[in-house]
């Protein structure tokens, strides 16, 4: 009787987890994520890479001037996008504190056209590193560190 207990007290508790912690990106090889976990608006928005800077300032990228080069978007558990002329797709997962990390990208094989400020390879690299996420004034900070492990700030401006 006092296992019978048990088994539904934890029934329960696994049902109240289920609903207060709902869920999209239920596509099989996706990796699930929080609605309420203040990325909801984040989620909803189409995002360019409109700049980089570092603790010394900014370091390159007009986004005017490159259009769509680099975009990030996120739709059924997967993020997606372009990285110059290529698209991609990557699961993704958040954790505590606003932080998100990025999975192995799936991409179309075109041949890169290459800026000097980041390329197609470098803006994966970035997206690998990617430690923390914020939203400030309308815009998608991602916290990433370049290969010397010095901390870079990719600027996304909703399309």
């Amino acid at each position: 009787m006092a296992l019978r207990m048990a088994a539904g007290a934890l029934a329960a508790l696994v049902a109240l987890s289920a609903l207060s912690c709902r869920t999209t990106g239920a596509a099989a090889g996706t990796v699930p994520v929080a609605v309420d976990s203040g990325f909801a608006e984040v989620a909803a928005g189409e995002w360019v890479l409109a700049r980089m800077w570092t603790a010394d300032g900014v370091v390159g990228i007009d986004g005017a001037a490159r259009g769509d080069a680099f975009s990030l978007g996120f739709e059924g558990g997967l993020a997606v996008g372009t990285a110059m002329p290529n698209t991609f797709r990557s699961p993704f997962s958040l954790g505590a504190d606003r932080s998100i990390t990025f999975g192995p990208m799936a991409t179309t094989r075109m041949a890169p056209m290459g800026l000097e400020e980041i390329d197609e390879h470098g803006f994966f690299e970035f997206l690998y590193n990617v430690f923390a996420w914020d939203l400030a004034d309308g815009f998608l900070e991602l916290h990433t560190t370049d290969e010397s492990g010095n901390v870079v700030v990719l600027v996304f401006a909703g399309r």
